[in-house]
């Protein structure tokens, strides 16, 4: 279609909104290269490409008035050639030498009383071009221009939409990375919202009715390929599938339909034609970015993979409807501190030997010069989060009463490690969870608060000790970004200290009823303004080494990314991360985080939570560990717990297969008090039923991956539909068999 053509004629797209809700795209070729409003400049290994989105005569950035003081500046921030250019372009005005002419001065200039003015020439499209040029090289903005308007009160009779922007490629030792600068984004903030950009849609793109030998690479949960050569036909495929990198935002609504999906984690995509492809690796303006696959078919034929940027968050906002009038239009609002940073991609490009191993190398080695760990596998683990407190209703003679049930005390924990020793899983780590303060419902997260019903600081500090000297590792969780419970006193406020929606409502997490989809509103935790991130982990981090100690878990840190859309201190996810980052930085603990966001690797010892699937999205072909291979022999990691797997024998072969260790959720007690709480998730925890299971699957996992730990993987291949061989250094070969059959 005609759409289709100009877009993969397109370097980038855009969508935009007006002051009325109206929403509208411009893509560069049809409105910018096609009415010839750009201009390309050389400079060393990069070329610019300038343009102008939006049609109007006059679209070129050559104010009609400048103030002779804006004049003076530009021509002290350019040379003498161009000086001269804009003398002939520009004339000046001013009452000082008006004479005779001081009335028609006066009629023509709203503001020559107050300022001589330069008023620019009858001048050709040509010469119009040259000053854009001059008044861009000067730093000069639309922006700008929109002031000396107001300041000379010169009417801008006409405002439609017009982006001026520059995209600049910069060749690379391996690629090209495309960068879109900040300082030369430029439109009128005030009647428009730049929503959403996509960055070169066809960047690679392949036929795909001629070629069958490739793959789109996807990055959600563990990773997802789309074969070229699937037979699936046009109606089994979803044509477009896109995800927000980094998960859930909880300042955000949550939506079942999204928010259940298994997130991309890693700001990367890829494409293999043949022999030949690419790994893009997203960098700045990664936390607001999002991965796009197109599968052929009904779009342009071609299947493609390209990332976009959302500049500015949208909350929809509930209008009453007229009377009589059942329709309610929606009515968005935008966060109105936008993303104000570059947004880059580097290109990658592999000419020969193109594979998911290959793409997983580039990824790792850019990973460790950011500051992952290069080499630090360790053997086979078992990883068990053994549940500690959980507050439940109770009542004394009629009276209601909030009590505490240890689910695994300090001690029990280590009973369990003992029992599983005995059974022979010599390696075991343990991520605590609930050990402070109000147990699995959390309170402030700033605040150090043993819970006493499990042993107290004193039980912790011996199972820490045990632990030390038995070689178990143990990881005291904190959720230093949610809280279950807001106590009075406890120094924090939810209405100062919580993170709030676009809306103004407190934003959070909640789960979800699998049957409907609806929220399970006693599920849903607090989130914790980015804005005090710093302050709270430094608090935290400074009584914990001085009262217990040793390692330390922050689950939430790598799982999530929040936004914070208070009036007067907004935040967004680029500037969170910034704040998470600073918060970790020179913090000595060794850190076993959750999920875990691409951009978090370098600062985690240890993974946990780790899917072993993509989510078999219409139109995809199949799931691949490319998270894993991307950190195996670098990071020890574990899969998501095994007992809630629908099966699991296959679940035990993926860890096999991903490099794995397998993890549980445990409790020493049975889950009646859980079933109290309302915690339905952890039905199936009691450490007594699933010591079996959890001594297979550590046995299996042993057996297969002993000797393995500090290996990158280097192939990866599916045999035949159930089965999988994963190659390691050295040439190990371990072959995965998920059917009945044995492999011939």
């Amino acid at each position: 279609s005609g759409n289709a053509k100009t877009a993969m004629l397109s370097q980038l797209s855009l969508q935009y909104y007006d002051t009325a809700n109206k929403t509208d795209t411009f893509n560069a070729y049809e409105d910018c290269v096609k009415l010839g409003q750009y201009a390309i400049y050389t400079q060393g290994n990069s070329l610019s490409l300038r343009m102008v989105l939006g049609e109007e005569e006059g679209s070129l950035l050559v104010p009609v008035q400048l103030p002779a003081f804006r004049f003076d500046e530009i021509l002290s921030a350019i040379d003498e050639k161009d000086a001269a250019s804009l003398k002939r372009y520009y004339k000046l005005y001013s009452l000082n030498d008006a004479g005779d002419k001081a009335g028609e001065y006066k009629d023509r200039f709203k503001a020559i009383t107050s300022y001589d003015i330069y008023a620019v020439r009858s001048i050709t499209i040509v010469e119009e071009k040259r000053v854009d040029a001059i008044l861009r090289k000067a730093g000069y903005t639309y922006e700008t221009m929109l002031e000396d308007y107001a300041l000379l009160q010169v009417e801008h009779k006409e405002n439609p939409a017009r982006f001026y922007l520059t995209m600049v490629y910069t060749l690379t030792e391996d690629g090209v990375e495309i960068r879109i600068p900040a300082e030369y984004l430029a439109y009128d903030s005030k009647a428009y919202t730049l929503y959403q950009l996509s960055l070169s849609p066809y960047f690679g793109a392949a036929f795909s009715e001629a070629e069958k030998d490739g793959f789109v690479l996807f990055p959600d949960g563990s990773g997802t390929l789309i074969d070229f050569g699937d037979t699936a036909s046009s109606s089994d495929r979803m044509g477009i599938l896109t995800q927000e990198l980094y998960g859930y935002d909880a300042a955000m609504d949550q939506d079942a339909d999204v928010d259940t999906l298994l997130p991309s984690r890693l700001p990367v995509f890829g494409l293999k034609r043949g022999e030949n492809g690419y790994l893009a690796v997203i960098g700045e303006g990664d936390a607001l970015a999002s991965v796009t696959a197109c599968v052929g078919g009904i779009y342009g034929k071609y299947h493609t993979a390209y990332a976009g940027l959302t500049y500015a968050k949208k909350g929809q906002i509930q209008l009453e409807a007229k009377p009589g009038d059942n329709k309610y239009d929606p009515v968005y609002k935008f966060d109105s501190n936008a993303y104000a940073g570059d947004f880059a991609v580097r290109y990658h490009l592999i000419a020969g030997g193109a594979d998911l191993p290959r793409m997983a190398q580039i990824y790792r080695d850019e990973l460790i010069r950011q500051g992952m760990a290069g080499r630090g596998g360790q053997s086979p683990a078992l990883m068990l989060h053994t549940l500690g407190g959980v507050r439940y209703a109770d009542n004394v003679l009629g009276i209601p009463v909030i009590r505490t049930a240890a689910m695994t005390a300090f001690d029990e924990n280590r009973a369990i490690v003992e029992a599983l020793r005995a059974e022979g899983v010599t390696a075991v780590n343990l991520q605590l969870t609930g050990w402070q303060k109000g147990g699995l419902a959390n309170t402030h997260p700033g605040k150090l608060r043993v819970l006493s019903e499990l042993g107290g600081e004193k039980g912790l500090t011996a199972l820490r000790d045990w632990c030390g000297e038995e070689g178990v590792g143990l990881y005291p969780d904190v959720d230093l970004l949610f809280l279950k419970t807001d106590e009075l006193l406890d120094g924090f406020s939810a209405r100062n200290d919580a993170v709030h929606r676009i809306d103004g409502r407190i934003g959070g997490v909640a789960d979800f009823y699998p049957s409907t989809g609806l929220l399970r509103e006693i599920t849903f935790r607090t989130a914790v303004s980015p804005r005090i991130y710093p302050r709270l982990l430094e608090e935290f981090f400074t009584a914990y080494q001085k009262r217990i100690g040793g390692a330390l878990s922050l689950s939430t840190v790598g799982e999530y990314l929040n936004s914070d859309f208070k009036k007067d201190n907004r935040v967004n996810r680029v500037q969170s991360r910034q704040l998470l980052r600073e918060a970790l930085s020179g913090k000595e603990a060794e850190l076993l985080l959750s999920g875990c966001n691409g951009w978090a690797l370098p600062y985690a010892a240890r993974i946990t939570g780790l899917p072993m699937e993509g989510n078999h999205i219409k139109g995809t072909t199949r799931s691949v560990p490319f998270y894993q291979m991307v950190i195996h022999g670098a990071l020890p990691y574990a899969s998501t717990p095994l007992n809630t797997a629908a099966d699991f024998e296959e679940a035990v072969l993926r860890c096999v297969e991903t490099g794995s260790d397998p993890a549980f959720t445990v409790a020493w007690k049975d889950a009646e008090y859980l079933k109290a709480a309302g915690y339905t998730g952890y039905m199936m925890v009691d450490y007594v039923h699933l010591r079996d299971k959890m001594r297979q699957a550590y046995e299996a996992v042993s057996a297969a991956l002993s000797g393995l730990e500090t290996r990158y993987i280097t192939g990866y291949n599916r045999l035949t539909e159930d089965v999988v061989q994963v190659t390691y250094e050295g040439g190990v070969r371990i072959l995965v068999n998920y059917g009945t059959a044995a492999y011939q």
